[in-house]
Protein backbone atom coordinates (compact mmCIF):
# COMPACT_ATOMS: atom_id res chain seq x y z
CA UNK A 1 0.00 0.00 0.00
CA UNK A 2 1.41 3.62 -0.62
CA UNK A 3 0.08 6.42 1.38
CA UNK A 4 0.30 8.44 -1.33
CA UNK A 5 -2.69 6.50 -2.59
CA UNK A 6 -5.25 7.60 -0.01
CA UNK A 7 -4.69 11.74 -0.12
CA UNK A 8 -4.82 14.69 -2.56
CA UNK A 9 -3.74 18.00 -1.26
CA UNK A 10 -3.53 21.64 -2.21
CA UNK A 11 -2.00 25.13 -0.37
CA UNK A 12 -0.07 25.94 2.49
CA UNK A 13 -0.20 26.78 5.80
CA UNK A 14 -1.84 25.41 8.80
CA UNK A 15 -2.92 21.70 7.76
CA UNK A 16 -6.71 21.46 7.55
CA UNK A 17 -7.53 17.63 6.86
CA UNK A 18 -10.64 16.64 5.13
CA UNK A 19 -12.74 13.39 5.19
CA UNK A 20 -15.76 12.84 2.68
CA UNK A 21 -18.43 10.28 3.28
CA UNK A 22 -20.10 7.41 1.53
CA UNK A 23 -20.53 7.31 -2.01
CA UNK A 24 -18.12 10.22 -2.08
CA UNK A 25 -14.45 11.03 -3.51
CA UNK A 26 -12.60 14.31 -2.30
CA UNK A 27 -15.00 16.67 -4.87
CA UNK A 28 -16.98 16.82 -1.62
CA UNK A 29 -14.56 19.38 -0.28
CA UNK A 30 -13.84 21.14 -3.98
CA UNK A 31 -15.77 24.95 -2.75
CA UNK A 32 -14.07 24.62 0.65
CA UNK A 33 -10.14 23.62 -0.97
CA UNK A 34 -10.44 26.52 -3.32
CA UNK A 35 -11.56 29.24 -0.41
CA UNK A 36 -9.24 27.73 2.33
CA UNK A 37 -6.02 26.59 -0.11
CA UNK A 38 -4.70 30.19 -0.37
CA UNK A 39 -3.83 29.94 3.57
CA UNK A 40 -3.98 26.57 4.54
CA UNK A 41 -2.41 23.06 3.53
CA UNK A 42 -5.79 21.21 2.56
CA UNK A 43 -5.50 17.71 2.54
CA UNK A 44 -8.60 15.32 1.05
CA UNK A 45 -8.60 11.99 2.28
CA UNK A 46 -9.60 9.16 0.28
CA UNK A 47 -11.93 6.35 1.86
CA UNK A 48 -10.81 2.88 1.17
CA UNK A 49 -12.00 1.84 -1.79
CA UNK A 50 -13.51 5.31 -2.85
CA UNK A 51 -12.03 8.10 -5.77
CA UNK A 52 -9.14 5.45 -6.85
CA UNK A 53 -8.27 4.26 -3.79
CA UNK A 54 -7.63 0.71 -2.75
CA UNK A 55 -10.44 -1.31 -1.08
CA UNK A 56 -9.88 -2.19 2.28
CA UNK A 57 -9.09 -6.11 3.38
CA UNK A 58 -11.35 -5.96 6.25
CA UNK A 59 -14.87 -7.03 4.61
CA UNK A 60 -15.30 -10.05 6.82
CA UNK A 61 -14.32 -8.26 9.84
CA UNK A 62 -14.61 -4.41 9.83
CA UNK A 63 -13.05 -1.91 12.02
CA UNK A 64 -12.74 1.42 11.75
CA UNK A 65 -8.84 1.30 12.75
CA UNK A 66 -8.52 0.33 8.61
CA UNK A 67 -9.47 4.34 8.16
CA UNK A 68 -7.52 6.04 11.39
CA UNK A 69 -4.44 4.19 10.18
CA UNK A 70 -4.50 5.34 6.76
CA UNK A 71 -5.71 8.87 8.18
CA UNK A 72 -2.71 8.38 10.94
CA UNK A 73 -0.19 7.36 8.53
CA UNK A 74 -0.85 10.31 5.81
CA UNK A 75 -0.40 12.63 8.53
CA UNK A 76 2.58 11.14 9.82
CA UNK A 77 3.65 10.76 5.74
CA UNK A 78 3.30 15.15 5.45
CA UNK A 79 5.34 15.63 8.62
CA UNK A 80 1.78 17.54 10.23
CA UNK A 81 1.51 19.66 12.85
CA UNK A 82 -1.68 20.15 15.22
CA UNK A 83 -4.49 19.43 12.51
CA UNK A 84 -8.66 20.72 12.39
CA UNK A 85 -10.60 17.60 11.14
CA UNK A 86 -13.04 18.30 8.84
CA UNK A 87 -15.58 15.61 8.29
CA UNK A 88 -19.23 15.07 6.52
CA UNK A 89 -21.15 11.96 7.45
CA UNK A 90 -19.25 8.66 7.98
CA UNK A 91 -16.46 10.60 7.49
CA UNK A 92 -17.50 12.29 10.68
CA UNK A 93 -17.18 8.56 12.31
CA UNK A 94 -13.45 8.62 11.19
CA UNK A 95 -12.99 12.42 12.44
CA UNK A 96 -13.79 11.51 15.91
CA UNK A 97 -12.20 7.99 15.82
CA UNK A 98 -8.89 9.66 14.97
CA UNK A 99 -9.25 12.20 17.37
CA UNK A 100 -10.15 10.33 20.54
CA UNK A 101 -7.03 7.70 19.61
CA UNK A 102 -4.76 10.23 20.75
CA UNK A 103 -2.13 9.10 18.16
CA UNK A 104 -2.22 12.87 16.18
CA UNK A 105 -2.76 16.04 17.33
CA UNK A 106 -5.90 17.83 16.76
CA UNK A 107 -6.25 21.83 17.09
CA UNK A 108 -10.02 21.17 15.95
CA UNK A 109 -12.98 19.72 14.52
CA UNK A 110 -16.06 20.35 12.32
CA UNK A 111 -18.26 17.75 11.81
CA UNK A 112 -21.37 18.07 9.54
CA UNK A 113 -23.78 15.24 10.09
CA UNK A 114 -21.46 12.48 11.42
CA UNK A 115 -23.09 9.29 11.36
CA UNK A 116 -21.75 7.93 14.59
CA UNK A 117 -25.25 5.89 15.28
CA UNK A 118 -23.46 3.62 18.19
CA UNK A 119 -23.58 6.97 20.10
CA UNK A 120 -27.64 6.61 20.56
CA UNK A 121 -28.50 3.72 22.57
CA UNK A 122 -25.47 4.22 25.19
CA UNK A 123 -26.87 8.38 25.37
CA UNK A 124 -30.43 6.49 26.14
CA UNK A 125 -31.84 7.56 22.88
CA UNK A 126 -33.20 4.07 22.42
CA UNK A 127 -36.18 4.65 19.82
CA UNK A 128 -33.69 6.26 17.79
CA UNK A 129 -31.61 3.16 17.97
CA UNK A 130 -34.17 0.90 17.56
CA UNK A 131 -35.52 2.66 14.23
CA UNK A 132 -31.47 2.46 12.95
CA UNK A 133 -31.32 -1.25 14.21
CA UNK A 134 -34.59 -1.93 11.28
CA UNK A 135 -33.09 0.56 8.98
CA UNK A 136 -29.76 -1.90 8.44
CA UNK A 137 -31.71 -5.32 9.19
CA UNK A 138 -33.95 -4.00 5.99
CA UNK A 139 -30.54 -2.40 3.97
CA UNK A 140 -29.25 -5.68 4.42
CA UNK A 141 -32.17 -8.11 3.31
CA UNK A 142 -32.24 -5.66 0.10
CA UNK A 143 -28.68 -5.74 -1.14
CA UNK A 144 -28.73 -9.79 -0.47
CA UNK A 145 -31.69 -10.09 -2.58
CA UNK A 146 -29.71 -7.59 -5.35
CA UNK A 147 -32.39 -5.08 -5.03
CA UNK A 148 -31.99 -2.59 -7.88
CA UNK A 149 -30.39 0.20 -6.37
CA UNK A 150 -30.00 -0.77 -3.05
CA UNK A 151 -28.31 2.30 -1.90
CA UNK A 152 -31.62 4.70 -2.76
CA UNK A 153 -32.57 3.21 1.27
CA UNK A 154 -29.11 5.07 2.08
CA UNK A 155 -29.99 8.45 0.54
CA UNK A 156 -33.56 8.78 1.70
CA UNK A 157 -33.18 7.48 5.56
CA UNK A 158 -30.68 10.75 6.03
CA UNK A 159 -31.59 13.03 3.44
CA UNK A 160 -35.47 12.42 3.34
CA UNK A 161 -37.42 10.60 1.23
CA UNK A 162 -37.54 11.51 -2.43
CA UNK A 163 -33.34 12.60 -2.35
CA UNK A 164 -32.68 9.84 -4.27
CA UNK A 165 -35.08 10.00 -6.98
CA UNK A 166 -33.60 13.97 -7.35
CA UNK A 167 -30.14 12.88 -7.75
CA UNK A 168 -28.88 12.70 -11.79
CA UNK A 169 -28.71 9.46 -13.48
CA UNK A 170 -25.14 9.44 -13.40
CA UNK A 171 -24.46 9.90 -10.06
CA UNK A 172 -26.71 6.80 -9.28
CA UNK A 173 -24.97 4.70 -11.56
CA UNK A 174 -21.56 5.85 -9.62
CA UNK A 175 -23.21 4.87 -6.37
CA UNK A 176 -24.42 1.67 -6.82
CA UNK A 177 -20.77 -0.31 -7.37
CA UNK A 178 -19.53 1.52 -4.06
CA UNK A 179 -23.14 -0.36 -2.02
CA UNK A 180 -20.76 -3.13 -0.32
CA UNK A 181 -18.49 -0.35 1.23
CA UNK A 182 -21.48 1.36 2.29
CA UNK A 183 -22.98 -1.55 4.06
CA UNK A 184 -19.34 -2.32 6.05
CA UNK A 185 -19.92 1.83 6.70
CA UNK A 186 -22.65 0.68 8.60
CA UNK A 187 -20.90 -1.41 10.83
CA UNK A 188 -18.73 0.73 11.47
CA UNK A 189 -21.10 3.27 12.69
CA UNK A 190 -22.98 1.06 14.82
CA UNK A 191 -19.68 -0.87 16.03
CA UNK A 192 -17.61 2.32 16.80
CA UNK A 193 -18.53 2.81 21.26
CA UNK A 194 -16.40 5.04 23.28
CA UNK A 195 -16.76 5.77 26.77
CA UNK A 196 -18.31 8.75 27.87
CA UNK A 197 -15.52 9.64 29.33
CA UNK A 198 -13.26 9.29 25.90
CA UNK A 199 -15.47 11.89 24.68
CA UNK A 200 -15.64 14.10 27.66
CA UNK A 201 -11.88 14.24 27.93
CA UNK A 202 -11.68 15.75 24.24
CA UNK A 203 -11.60 19.40 24.98
CA UNK A 204 -10.62 21.22 21.43
CA UNK A 205 -13.31 23.02 19.80
CA UNK A 206 -15.71 21.12 18.07
CA UNK A 207 -18.38 22.46 15.78
CA UNK A 208 -21.21 20.11 15.09
CA UNK A 209 -23.95 21.27 11.51
CA UNK A 210 -26.73 19.47 10.61
CA UNK A 211 -29.29 20.62 7.88
CA UNK A 212 -33.19 20.49 9.30
CA UNK A 213 -34.34 18.97 6.02
CA UNK A 214 -32.37 15.87 7.02
CA UNK A 215 -33.07 12.93 9.06
CA UNK A 216 -34.12 13.81 13.26
CA UNK A 217 -31.78 10.97 13.69
CA UNK A 218 -28.80 12.45 12.65
CA UNK A 219 -29.38 15.50 14.66
CA UNK A 220 -30.06 13.10 17.65
CA UNK A 221 -26.60 11.72 17.16
CA UNK A 222 -25.11 15.41 16.71
CA UNK A 223 -26.99 16.20 20.56
CA UNK A 224 -25.16 13.38 21.69
CA UNK A 225 -21.90 14.35 20.79
CA UNK A 226 -22.84 17.83 21.86
CA UNK A 227 -24.23 16.54 24.94
CA UNK A 228 -21.00 14.01 25.79
CA UNK A 229 -18.19 16.34 24.01
CA UNK A 230 -16.12 18.87 26.26
CA UNK A 231 -16.12 21.72 24.12
CA UNK A 232 -19.00 21.33 21.40
CA UNK A 233 -21.35 23.47 19.81
CA UNK A 234 -23.90 22.84 17.60
CA UNK A 235 -25.56 24.59 14.52
CA UNK A 236 -28.53 24.19 12.31
CA UNK A 237 -28.47 25.13 9.03
CA UNK A 238 -31.40 25.79 7.69
CA UNK A 239 -33.38 24.68 4.32
CA UNK A 240 -29.93 21.74 4.25
CA UNK A 241 -30.55 17.82 4.17
CA UNK A 242 -27.65 15.53 4.78
CA UNK A 243 -25.98 16.54 1.31
CA UNK A 244 -25.20 20.08 3.14
CA UNK A 245 -21.55 20.23 2.27
CA UNK A 246 -22.34 20.90 -1.64
CA UNK A 247 -26.18 21.92 -1.24
CA UNK A 248 -24.72 24.60 0.61
CA UNK A 249 -21.15 24.47 0.44
CA UNK A 250 -20.62 28.35 1.02
CA UNK A 251 -22.55 28.06 4.36
CA UNK A 252 -20.79 25.42 5.41
CA UNK A 253 -17.22 27.15 4.38
CA UNK A 254 -18.19 29.81 6.79
CA UNK A 255 -18.64 27.06 9.41
CA UNK A 256 -15.22 25.99 9.30
CA UNK A 257 -14.03 29.09 8.95
CA UNK A 258 -15.40 29.86 12.38
CA UNK A 259 -14.31 27.02 13.86
CA UNK A 260 -10.68 27.67 12.64
CA UNK A 261 -10.65 31.18 14.22
CA UNK A 262 -11.21 29.66 17.32
CA UNK A 263 -8.17 27.42 17.38
CA UNK A 264 -4.56 28.22 18.45
CA UNK A 265 -2.04 25.88 17.58
CA UNK A 266 -0.10 23.92 20.24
Amino acid sequence: MAITDYFVEQGSGEPIVFIHGSFANTSTWKYMVNQLSDRYRCICIKQPGHGGAPAPADFDDPSVDTEVDIVVQVIDHLGLGPIHLVAHSFGGVVAVAVALSGRVAVRAMTLFEPVLTGILEMSGRDEDAAAVDRFCDDYRTAIASQETYACRRVIDFWGGEGQFDQMPEFIKEAMDPLTDYNARHWDLCQNTVYALEDYESFDVPTQLVCGDKSSPIVRSISECLLKHLGNARMDILFGASHFLVTSHAEKSFEFVSQTESLTVSK
